[in-house]
């Protein structure tokens, strides 16, 4: 304290002696805050440039994944692969939809990006893995090159080593996405690659309702039985008559389907084609053996649906073949009986010309 009080008495009695010098430096104060606030004023601060840099390396690498898909998208290679080798630290994470840039490529249809995603020379540190799935939806890559129906990017998958039996969370399989492209080329492939995952009963009844013999020969080529049953009794043959899909009919036929067996109301494959008035089906079944005689449980017979349709053509192929015009159903009808009930005078006269007035 004595030295403060003896410093500032010194000071005092400075100015006292130099009134001048006083004078000076009470006109200077001003100048002196004035130059204080020009120099602060002159620091430089942080530039846009600067914060904007920042920002860029404070992104999420699921941030850098969407960004990349979205060049893939666009079709732009050159950025594409400055993207992955300046940004992207695994070419296997997913973005924000599960996607990763493999599945973009694929989908974009894109082999160029899929090629440099399966090198590992141009990476230097991850290269693609096909088996990666979608979180979402369970699809891997391999399964949205099937749905697209791409041959080649399906073939480059599965060569890359695409797991042919892996299954989504619908429980689809690449077996099933080619079968429903149609793809013969593509289903033939997996089969003797060893694809089974998605081979069953149930998805042969499935093409067979689809009407897509592609998905149908994957199945019996899946060694799936061709007698088989669906929870309501129905063979798939039945089912193929009833239609009057032939070329999956002359497939099961191929495969050993039994030309006679009977659904749950005991009706054959050929009272179904006469029933659904498919003559071409009909045709088949009779060139295959089928039984012309054989009655459901109702006493119906093919060639009582034939005549009930009025299917005149096929009424002389069944009599050709000896069916049975005096068999009756159980409400006592004979062939002849419908004809007549119903009033198709072409069909009579072709009875008649038979012999058959009854």
């Amino acid at each position: 304290m004595e030295n403060i009080s003896e410093f500032l008495n010194k000071f005092f009695s400075f100015f006292q002696k130099n009134v001048i010098v006083f004078l000076l430096f009470i006109v200077a104060i001003p100048f002196l805050f004035l130059g204080a606030y020009y120099f602060g004023s002159t620091i430089k601060k942080p530039q846009k440039a600067e914060v904007s840099k920042i920002t860029v390396n404070l992104k999420s690498q699921s941030e850098v994944i969407d960004e990349t898909i979205a060049i893939i998208r666009q079709g732009d290679y050159d950025t594409f692969v400055t993207k992955v080798r300046e940004e992207v630290k695994n070419v296997n994470l997913p973005g924000s939809k599960g996607v990763t840039l493999l599945m973009a490529a694929v989908d974009m249809k894109d082999m160029d990006m899929v090629q440099f995603l399966f090198s590992r020379a141009d990476l230097g540190k991850s290269t693609a893995e096909p088996n990666k799935a979608n979180p979402y939806t369970g699809d891997t890559a391999l399964m949205i090159a099937l749905k697209n129906n791409d041959e080649y990017m399906s073939e480059l998958l599965m060569i890359a080593g695409a797991n042919l039996n892996a299954v989504n969370n619908y429980g689809q399989t690449p077996l099933l996405f080619a079968s429903e492209a149609k793809n013969r080329t593509l289903v033939e492939y997996l089969i003797a690659r060893g694809a089974v995952a998605g081979a069953s009963t149930e998805n042969l009844f499935y093409f067979v309702t689809k009407k897509n013999p592609v998905g149908v020969e994957a199945m019996l080529k899946s060694a799936i039985n061709p007698n088989v049953r669906n929870k309501s009794g129905f063979t798939p043959l039945y089912m193929a008559a009833s239609l009057g899909e032939n070329i999956i009919l002359r497939m099961l036929l191929a495969y050993k389907a039994d030309v006679n067996a009977v659904v749950g109301d005991g009706s054959t494959a050929l009272i179904g084609a006469a029933r659904y008035k498919k003559p071409a089906a009909l045709k088949m079944l009779l060139e295959a053996g089928a039984d012309v005689n054989i009655k459901n449980n109702k006493g119906e017979t093919a060639l009582y649906w034939a005549s009930y349709n009025n299917m005149v053509e096929s009424v002389d192929q069944l009599l050709l073949l000896k069916a049975d015009p005096t068999i009756k159903t159980n409400e006592g009808l004979t062939p002849f009986g419908i004809a007549q009930k119903r009033k198709f005078n072409d069909l009579i006269s072709l009875f008649k010309k038979n012999k058959i007035n009854k």
